[in-house]
Order: structure tokens, then C-alpha cells, then sequence
């Protein structure tokens, strides 16, 4: 459960940029339909975290590998089995770690990122929705930071429950380049002081109550969600520590296209990209679908719908000219469009310049 923590949960808050360090807006967090990856987990080793600011090279290469595999697939949430509990998710991972299967439901915008909740089919079986969610703004840049608080409380018996409190103070500390055996990224890292209080109730009466801190790291590049994750040993107070209870490490990434019986879209691209006239949207469709394409801005607002309908199987193109729903020609800058079928959201990321 400890790398999926880190695969899952998005922590970000927006500031302004500095020249050199990348940011990573909502269409870069991995989200389309079949992307798949995996993470190779490792206890108690030798890490090198280094100071805050940059550029930095951070290597994680001399570490041995571990026995925990989490791979994660982007699934559509109408093919999962707690889809009616989380009616705002519009994004969900499907976890394949140890002998459990896991769905992790949240919710992407352009603004926002939201963890709702996770449930287990196999193994280790529980479900729980965070109360209160965890929610941070995008796009994740260097030299933010935020306060957090989520949690969740589960039925263990009749009358006995346990509660699940996690609090922390994040920044987006570092940025640079990471090394590891899968592939060399350009990234911002991440810097949690995390604390988990852990309470047991029975007849909502607190009986035991244990607190554990720890500091963790999680490095970010574009478009493959977390590279590196390092978790401290409890109580850990130096930021700079050099002894790891846990390390996770990305060794596999796909963006392949997710077919199951219900429907599949292929050969979604766009074109020209700058563009000054206009943009050709062009996606496939399996089967007859409901569609919906909404372009927004580089602040998360909605520009225009170019489409909401129901359209037939085959090749499809939308054309889009730089205009808002009342006609009105937008500026130049970077625009995002969201393709809806069935429910599943693809995403793209475009320039206008006039």
C-alpha cells in the first residue's frame, strides 16, 4: 500500500514558475484510457535526497530491486465494481498489487486534482471514501506548498470501526533531472512532512489512538505521473536523511489503448500543432457512443463545447477556429481539449497563435 499511495494521490498547488523548471499541467498527469505502468517497490536502502531549490541530478540507480510490483491500468469507471459510490470520479486506476486488485476513483479538472476513494476486490477486501476528500489545485509548479488534511473511517465489526487520519505540509521543493534504470526525466520534486493518526473506536469511543511521521520525497516528470517515491523511516526529523524505510521506482510506462467489450477509441490526434487558423481534432469509434469535446483554457475555464451528441462507429473530425461558444476569437496561448465517450475522458494539449 505504499507505493500506491504515491502512484494515486496528487499533491500540488499553483505559484509562479522560474525559468528553467517544467510544469505540469492536468493533460501530463497520466489519465487516458489504457495507460498503463508499473512501479518496483524496495525496503530499507541508501538514498541520496539533497538540498531544496535546483537544477539537481538525483540518481536512483545503485539500488537493488525489490519484490513489490504495483502496476496501475487507467480503466474506464463504467467497468468497474464501486462505480455507483463515486457518481463525481471521472478518472480511475485500476491497482494490481500483492493478491489485491484495487480501484482507486478520482476526479481531474483543469483546475483541480481530487482523490474520492478506493475500494479491493481480492485479497485484502475494504472500501472507504475519503471524508474529507483530497483535493489540490493545479498545475503542479516549483515553489508551491499547501497544508492538507484527508481521512477515511472503516467498518471492522459491529460497532467497531477504525479511523484513518492523514495530515501534512507539502512543498514543491527541488527540481531537476532524476535518473533511474527505466529512463532519465526532467522533474519537480515534491516534499511532504506527513503524519498518519491511526484511532480505534467501538461505539464511537476512541480506545487506542497511535501516531506515526514520516518525510517523503516523490519526484515528478511530465506525463508519467510519480518516477520516484522515498519514504522515510518513522520519526524521521532531517529532511536530508540517507536511510529509506521504503523506495518505489517507475520501470514501466505505456499509453496504449484500452479495448474491452463495451467500446474503444483509436487514433485520437491533432493537427497543426501550433495552429494560427485552425485545429483538426480526429478520433475513431469502435462503436456508436455518446460524445462530448470541450476545449478550455490554460486557467482550467471552459472556452467552447464543440460537442455533445451521439455519434455514429468510424473516423470522426472536429474542427476548431480559436473561438469561444459566442463566436468571440480567443488570444493567443495554450488550450486543452477533453474528448468524452461513454463517460471515459482522452485529453490533448494544443498552441493558438495568431
Amino acid at each position: 500500500m505504499k507505493s500506491l499511495i504515491s502512484i494515486v494521490i496528487l499533491s500540488i498547488l499553483t505559484s509562479a514558475p522560474l525559468t528553467g523548471q517544467i510544469i505540469i499541467d492536468w493533460t501530463e498527469i497520466p489519465q487516458n484510457i489504457g495507460t498503463r505502468f508499473t512501479h518496483n517497490g524496495v525496503d530499507s536502502v541508501t538514498v541520496k535526497i539533497g538540498s531544496q531549490g535546483g537544477p539537481h541530478t538525483w540518481q536512483f540507480v545503485s539500488q537493488p530491486t525489490g519484490e513489490q510490483d504495483t502496476d496501475v491500468l487507467v480503466v474506464p469507471k463504467n467497468s468497474t465494481p464501486f462505480e455507483d459510490s463515486f457518481p463525481g470520479s471521472n478518472l480511475v486506476y485500476m491497482i494490481y498489487e500483492d493478491a489485491d486488485t484495487i480501484y482507486a476513483y478520482s476526479r481531474l479538472t483543469p483546475s483541480f486534482a481530487c482523490n474520492l476513494g478506493q475500494g479491493s476486490v481480492s485479497g485484502d477486501t475494504f472500501f472507504f471514501r475519503f471524508e474529507p476528500v483530497d483535493t489540490s489545485p493545479l498545475p503542479i509548479v516549483y515553489g508551491a506548498s499547501r497544508h492538507y488534511h484527508n481521512g477515511y473511517t472503516m467498518e471492522l465489526a459491529t460497532n467497531v470501526e477504525l479511523r484513518i487520519d492523514n495530515y501534512g505540509f507539502e512543498t514543491i521543493d527541488a527540481w531537476g533531472m532524476v535518473i533511474i534504470p527505466y529512463d532519465t526525466f526532467d522533474c519537480l520534486r515534491s516534499c511532504s512532512f506527513d503524519t498518519i493518526i491511526t484511532t480505534l473506536l467501538v461505539n464511537g469511543i476512541p480506545v487506542t489512538v497511535d501516531t506515526t511521521t514520516h518525510i517523503i520525497y516523490d519526484f515528478l516528470p511530465e506525463d508519467v505521473g510519480v518516477a520516484v517515491h522515498v519514504l522515510s523511516y518513522e520519526e524521521e526529523t532531517n529532511p536530508n536523511y540517507s536511510n529509506a524505510l521504503f523506495l518505489s521506482r517507475l520501470t514501466y510506462f505505456s499509453t496504449g489503448v484500452y479495448e474491452s467489450r463495451r467500446f474503444t477509441v483509436n487514433d485520437l490526434s491533432h493537427q497543426p500543432n501550433p495552429f494560427s487558423d485552425y485545429v483538426t481534432i480526429n478520433y475513431c469509434l469502435s462503436e456508436r457512443s455518446a460524445v462530448e469535446l470541450k476545449i478550455y483554457d490554460s486557467a482550467g475555464r471552459l472556452v467552447k463545447t464543440a460537442i455533445n451528441t451521439v455519434q455514429s462507429s468510424g473516423q470522426h473530425t472536429v474542427k476548431w477556429y480559436g473561438r469561444d461558444d459566442h463566436g468571440k476569437s480567443r488570444s493567443d496561448g495554450v488550450y486543452f481539449y477533453s474528448l468524452y465517450v461513454n463517460g471515459c475522458r482522452f485529453t490533448g494539449k494544443m498552441l493558438f497563435t495568431e
